[in-house]
């Protein structure tokens, strides 16, 4: 259902208790949320009823909103603000603004400021966002902010590709993240290349027919059936995973503490729900478990804690902060993992036990580009597999194997003329290394609210994009007491590494039958519609929408449409589904018309829908348009 400005109006007005100071209640959690049509709703009502309200609806709504970065929220309540006032409203938010590190909340309240106040010129250069920093430098009186920003870090980036071409510069664990690209995903092939072949003549196709042609044929780990449709891929990945095996050894060679680590392979290949071809590998890395007993996890600081004292010659010696030194400097450790698997692969040979690989493997070294940098941090970077129009085609510079993310290395293996059931072609795999995770024997309880908070605390570069991937998909209070668990380290900005202790609770064998292809069509649905939600959100919704283990709430074969209806209702998916992908709408497609999914069937339109590739609902937040409804009228009958 589309709901607009007017009609969330009516509704709010009709059906839920503004009175008093409750409306401010309502539109401030509302600009927390990013919520723009109820904080438009309330602004309203109290610009006819009750001018005082309005004010402080405005005041406490406009500082929410730039605390939380919500852009569209706070230009939305500009309108409501006198000229006279609009600059003492910027200048008083400037500083949650520049926090909140995002550039177009910035530019909103920069239109409407003289000069920027010294403490929020610090706090820019601090954060080191270089397109905030250029916005800033206009407004800066200080002029402490020359010299830093985004052309700035065009000089560094630009003088770093020199020293790399002429190969003047060392490698060390230091300044390994600026030599080592960052990755960002591409689509090798097409998933809905062939879409037109399966719809029937009025352009319908059935959920299991989807699911049939889309889905990735089964991936055999150990050994191929006779029945395997893609043998070789098979092999492919068998063999990566043990040339993953023998890195992790020579790396344990090179730094003692990674010395025993062990990986192993997760994810949508394990699961088989992976869609089009098996190129991805998600993979889990962990320190060996003899470290179990060496640190606990702290939940309220988000660090890992020594346990007692480490012995002179205990590896980990090295990689404890200076400053304090019951505390695991995770940013060594990270930068460390990447730095030895850089050095690892510089003279790097195949083990002879994996044949395929010996023969079409190739090992590709970076090539710097100065068209794929990305200058809004510093040190600046280089950002791999920047892709140019047209789709699936890539830049130059994105053949190398080693590349960063988030979680840790990523290995990009490129497979040379390779045989696939008689075509000869390349053939790509990303794998998802990750940094080792460390093994600790507390159980996790109550880490999802404990990492909010900290992050609503301490406000770390990148805090923002963290909070919004938080979703209640762990349980581990729920389930037994495994012999240890394993602390992920994710870099969640240049300088930060932060520990995440928490189980998940949805495992690569949480859905089986029936439970498994509806999140294999809610997989497609997604990259049908363009739709900007995470597959870990569907998993979560289709948890908490059917029984996991109640045979009684599973969804029959033929009750998988009506499943998909229900689960769209669902908090983190209502209103997600409703556009189409710009990948259909380049092969002439103009809507994903689902009016017949409660029957098994969707239908693709080449014509006659005036709306193209735009989610309606829910693209300002979470929440789509009835959600937010829900949760206004739920708060407007608090006390």
């Amino acid at each position: 259902m589309e709901f607009n400005q007017l009609s969330t109006s009516i509704l709010l007005l009709d059906r839920v208790d503004i009175s008093g100071g409750k409306g401010v209640k309502i539109s401030t959690i509302a600009s927390k949320k990013g919520w723009t049509e109820v904080v438009e709703a309330v602004l309203r009502y109290y610009d006819r009823e009750d001018k005082d309200l309005l004010l402080l609806a405005v005041t406490r709504g406009f500082e929410a909103a730039c605390e939380f970065g919500n852009d569209k929220t706070a230009r939305a309540i500009m309108k409501y603000v006198d000229l006279s006032k609009q600059n003492k409203l910027c200048q008083d938010n400037i500083k949650f603004a520049v926090v909140s590190d995002n550039p177009k909340l910035v530019e909103i309240l920069i239109e409407n400021l003289t000069e920027v106040d010294e403490a929020t010129v610090k706090e820019a250069l601090r954060r080191k966002n270089g397109e905030i920093i250029e916005m800033l430098k206009a407004k800066d009186k200080t002029s402490i902010l020359t010299g830093h920003g985004t052309e700035n870090n065009k000089k560094e980036i630009l003088k770093l590709k020199e020293q790399l071409e002429r190969k003047s510069i060392i490698a060390s664990e230091k300044n390994i993240m600026t030599l080592i690209v960052k990755d960002r995903e591409i689509e090798y092939k097409d998933t809905f290349a062939d879409i037109r072949n399966i719809l029937d003549t009025e352009n319908t196709v059935s959920i299991q027919d989807l699911v049939n042609n889309l889905k990735a044929p089964k991936i055999h780990l150990e050994i191929c059936k006779k029945d395997c449709k893609r043998p070789v891929i098979c092999q492919i990945i068998r063999e990566v995973l043990k040339v993953q095996q023998d890195l992790l050894a020579k790396m344990g060679k090179r730094e003692k503490i990674f010395k025993g680590a062990t990986a192993w392979p997760v994810g949508s290949i394990v699961e088989d729900t992976r869609l089009g071809t098996a190129n991805e590998l998600d993979t889990n890395v962990s320190l060996d478990e003899k470290y179990k007993d060496l640190f606990r996890f702290d939940e309220e600081n988000q660090e890992l804690i020594l346990k007692g004292k480490l012995h002179p010659d205990n590896p980990f010696n090295k990689f404890m902060k200076e400053q304090n030194i019951n505390t695991l400097d995770t940013d060594k450790v990270f930068n460390s993992f990447i730095y030895n698997l850089y050095k690892v692969l510089e003279d790097y040979e195949v083990p002879p036990e994996c044949i395929l690989s010996r023969e079409k493997l190739k090992l590709n070294k970076f090539e710097p580009c100065e068209k794929c940098i990305d200058l809004n941090t510093f040190p600046p970077q280089f950002v791999d597999l920047k892709t140019f129009p047209p789709r699936f085609v890539r830049c130059r510079c994105s053949k190398d194997t080693l590349a960063t993310s988030k979680l840790g290395p990523v290995l990009h293996f490129t497979f040379t003329a390779v045989d696939m059931d008689g075509k000869v072609e390349d053939f790509q795999l990303d794998m998802d290394f990750v940094c080792s995770m460390v093994p600790v024997l507390e159980k996790p309880i109550g880490g999802l609210e404990k990492r909010k908070r900290f992050l609503e605390r301490c406000k770390p570069v990148g805090w923002l994009d963290e909070l919004s991937k938080l979703t209640d998909c762990d349980r581990s209070s729920l389930l037994p007491t495994r012999p240890l668990y394993l602390c992920r380290l994710k870099k969640i900005n240049p300088w930060t590494v932060l520990p995440n202790n928490n189980e998940p609770f949805l495992q690569e064998d949480t859905f089986q039958g029936t439970k498994k292809l509806l999140y294999i069509f809610m997989k497609i649905l997604k990259e049908l519609t363009g739709a900007d939600v995470k597959s870990f959100r569907i998993k979560s919704a289709i948890a908490g929408s059917f029984s996991l283990q109640g045979v009684g709430q599973t969804p029959t074969m033929d009750a998988l449409g009506p499943a998909a209806v229900t689960l769209m209702t669902h908090n983190y998916l209502r209103g997600k589904f409703d556009g189409i992908s710009q990948n259909l709408v380049d092969k002439g497609f103009r809507k994903v018309d689902l009016s017949s999914l409660e029957n098994g069937k969707i239908k693709l339109e080449d014509e006659g829908a005036t709306q193209l590739h735009f989610v309606m609902a829910g693209v300002d937040s979470d929440a789509g348009y009835d959600e937010q409804m829900r949760m206004a009228m739920a708060m407007s009958m608090e006390n």
